[in-house]
């Protein structure tokens, strides 16, 4: 989540280094749908924690905070059942199947923050799991193509790059 001007709405930190901080705040719009939460690799570890509870001085390699939370603690975020219906965009989001597994996710096409917490929970049995963005979201794969993948970096604000995959 950015604001006009391409800067995080909400934390970020890469190295330890906080370049925005955390974001409190109470405004409109889906990063402010308490509650958000905070997205972060500590140890080669990702996890995902309600922004209330994230320890600013905590020693991560990145974490970022976005909005709103979509699974907390196995549990759907009860404030998407009334928000959600009319609210119909792509979505992407991050959701952690295991201390050392985390998904990215990204719709086919136009759902409801619901629907897509529903995913996370219900097929992908993600305990806690964020939503990262709405419309303007892309999902580059190497090797495939589909109408969620994008060629170009085009209109991109935030990036999430995988450079290492570790088999079990």
């Amino acid at each position: 989540m950015f604001n006009s001007d391409e800067v995080p709405i909400g934390l970020h930190k890469e190295k330890d280094e906080v370049l925005v901080p955390l974001n409190l705040d109470a405004s409109t719009g889906d990063f402010y749908l308490k509650p958000n939460g905070v997205f972060y690799v500590e140890k080669c570890m990702g996890s995902i924690i309600n922004s209330v509870h994230f320890n600013t001085g905590k020693k991560v390699e990145f974490a970022v905070q976005s909005g709103p939370m979509l699974v907390e603690n196995g549990e759907i975020n009860p404030q998407l059942d009334d928000f959600s219906a009319k609210n119909r965009v792509v979505r992407s989001g991050v959701g952690i199947l295991s201390a050392t597994k985390v998904v990215f996710a990204i719709s086919r096409g136009r759902t409801t923050f619901l629907r897509f917490a529903e995913f996370f929970r219900d097929n992908m049995h993600c305990q806690n799991a964020l939503y990262l963005d709405g419309s303007s979201s892309n999902m580059y794969i190497k090797g495939k193509r589909d109408e969620t993948s994008a060629d170009s970096a085009d209109n991109l604000a935030g990036i999430f790059g995988v450079t290492q995959i570790r088999r079990n």
